[in-house]
Protein backbone atom coordinates (compact mmCIF):
# COMPACT_ATOMS: atom_id res chain seq x y z
CA UNK A 1 0.00 0.00 0.00
CA UNK A 2 1.33 3.46 -0.83
CA UNK A 3 1.91 6.14 1.76
CA UNK A 4 -0.83 8.78 2.03
CA UNK A 5 -0.02 12.14 0.50
CA UNK A 6 1.05 14.57 3.20
CA UNK A 7 -0.27 18.13 3.03
CA UNK A 8 2.26 20.83 2.22
CA UNK A 9 3.31 22.72 5.35
CA UNK A 10 4.82 26.13 4.57
CA UNK A 11 8.32 26.77 5.87
CA UNK A 12 8.48 29.54 8.48
CA UNK A 13 12.24 30.09 8.42
CA UNK A 14 13.72 32.08 5.54
CA UNK A 15 16.45 30.65 3.35
CA UNK A 16 20.01 31.95 3.39
CA UNK A 17 21.49 33.40 0.21
CA UNK A 18 25.18 34.07 -0.41
CA UNK A 19 27.24 35.05 -3.44
CA UNK A 20 30.25 32.86 -4.17
CA UNK A 21 32.50 33.33 -7.20
CA UNK A 22 29.76 35.01 -9.23
CA UNK A 23 27.11 32.41 -8.36
CA UNK A 24 24.26 32.81 -5.88
CA UNK A 25 23.76 29.91 -3.49
CA UNK A 26 20.41 29.59 -1.72
CA UNK A 27 20.28 27.25 1.28
CA UNK A 28 16.91 26.21 2.63
CA UNK A 29 15.58 23.78 5.23
CA UNK A 30 16.36 20.07 5.29
CA UNK A 31 19.48 20.42 3.15
CA UNK A 32 17.69 21.97 0.19
CA UNK A 33 20.15 24.03 -1.85
CA UNK A 34 20.20 25.64 -5.28
CA UNK A 35 22.83 27.51 -7.27
CA UNK A 36 21.74 30.30 -9.62
CA UNK A 37 23.27 32.82 -11.94
CA UNK A 38 23.06 36.40 -10.76
CA UNK A 39 20.32 37.15 -13.30
CA UNK A 40 18.27 34.12 -12.22
CA UNK A 41 18.68 35.03 -8.55
CA UNK A 42 17.60 38.63 -9.13
CA UNK A 43 14.47 37.58 -11.02
CA UNK A 44 13.70 34.84 -8.48
CA UNK A 45 13.97 37.45 -5.72
CA UNK A 46 11.50 39.71 -7.50
CA UNK A 47 9.08 36.84 -8.00
CA UNK A 48 9.38 35.72 -4.37
CA UNK A 49 8.65 39.23 -3.12
CA UNK A 50 5.59 39.54 -5.38
CA UNK A 51 4.27 36.12 -4.36
CA UNK A 52 4.95 36.79 -0.66
CA UNK A 53 3.07 40.08 -0.80
CA UNK A 54 0.15 38.42 -2.59
CA UNK A 55 0.05 35.59 -0.04
CA UNK A 56 0.07 38.09 2.83
CA UNK A 57 -2.89 39.94 1.27
CA UNK A 58 -4.74 36.64 0.81
CA UNK A 59 -4.31 35.95 4.51
CA UNK A 60 -5.64 39.41 5.31
CA UNK A 61 -2.47 40.92 6.61
CA UNK A 62 -0.10 43.59 5.45
CA UNK A 63 3.16 42.47 3.86
CA UNK A 64 6.15 43.61 5.95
Amino acid sequence: MSDPIKPIVPETMPGVAVAESGTVMLDGPDGVAIAMTSDAAIETGRRLIAAGEQAARQRGRRAD
